[in-house]
């Protein structure tokens, strides 16, 4: 998860709406998200969409649910600060291992931040306008409030998210990344095609019946196995690198404190312990 100071990317966008909105038009939208309410929506070719239905109220008058539609659209980021900072952050390694991490690191900000911009797509009614065909006049109306908190929420989930939310799909960002001398692995993950769950009818195990086709099982033979067991065990295997564990520490881990090797000395230990092991069998 990405943090700046604390705070995560989801959390950061809500902030920086905040500061030009009226605290209680965002706190209507967490009520209806703590609650399921969230209209159904879907972020399609740089558009975010919803719908959903208002439930009747016969104090008002209104007996009958009052569908709504309506979008959201966020500005995207001019083309060419793309260009210019992708290909430079492309070479850095610590960039890159974040981005395998599914995580926006700062530098990215900053070096927007130092341009005139900011990947945090915060002013309402600049660079992010919506609109909803219910009646309420106040704006952001709470439907619209309740979607924002829950994109907040995903972009928690999935920072990425906010690359295609400021104009930069994963094709695009792979095709500029392909250019830079690291951003290759990453280009390379975000071409492939995420695999979809399969469906399953239960969370757990079920066990299944398995007959077999012709065959008759007697109670004897079902209670009395068909033959006797082996009166003799085969002695295991020792393993072909033995204490891998303890070995793994180095001779000198940092709490051992002597001159001698610490794996020296475990082996001597194990070793006189099958020996009396032996002696007691």
């Amino acid at each position: 998860m990405n943090r700046h100071n604390g705070t995560a990317w989801g959390q950061r966008f809500l902030q920086a709406l905040e500061q030009g909105l009226e605290p209680k038009r965002l706190a209507r939208g967490r009520q209806y998200s703590a609650s399921h309410r969230v209209p159904d929506w879907v972020w399609t070719g740089g558009h975010l969409r919803f719908s959903g239905k208002n439930r009747g109220t016969a104090y008002y008058g209104m007996n009958e649910p009052i569908r709504f539609e309506g979008h959201i659209e966020i500005s995207p980021l001019p083309g060419h600060i793309w260009e210019a900072v992708i290909p430079r952050l492309g070479n850095q390694a610590g960039f890159i291992a974040r981005l395998l991490l599914n995580e926006i690191p700062d530098s990215l900000e900053s070096h927007l931040q130092a341009r005139g911009h900011s990947l945090i797509p915060g002013r309402y009614g600049e660079d992010l306008q919506a609109a909803c065909s219910c009646p309420e006049t106040e704006s952001p109306c709470r439907h619209v409030a309740a979607v924002l908190v829950a994109l907040a929420a995903r972009i928690d989930q999935t920072p990425l998210l906010l690359f295609e939310l400021r104009g930069l799909n994963r094709a695009t960002l792979a095709a500029r990344l392909e250019d830079t001398v690291l951003g290759g692995i990453v280009a390379t993950a975000l071409s492939d095609p995420s695999v979809e769950p399969e469906p399953v009818t239960s969370y757990f195990t079920r066990p299944e019946p398995h007959l077999m086709a012709g065959a008759s099982l007697s109670s004897r033979e079902f209670w009395r196995a068909p033959s006797k067991l082996p009166t003799r065990m085969e002695p295991p295997q020792p393993s072909p690198v033995p204490g891998l564990l303890v070995k793994k520490g180095g001779d000198f881990p940092p709490f051992w404190q002597k001159d001698v090797s610490f794996i020296e000395v475990m082996d001597g230990f194990y070793e006189e312990v099958r020996r009396k092991a032996r002696e007691w069998s």
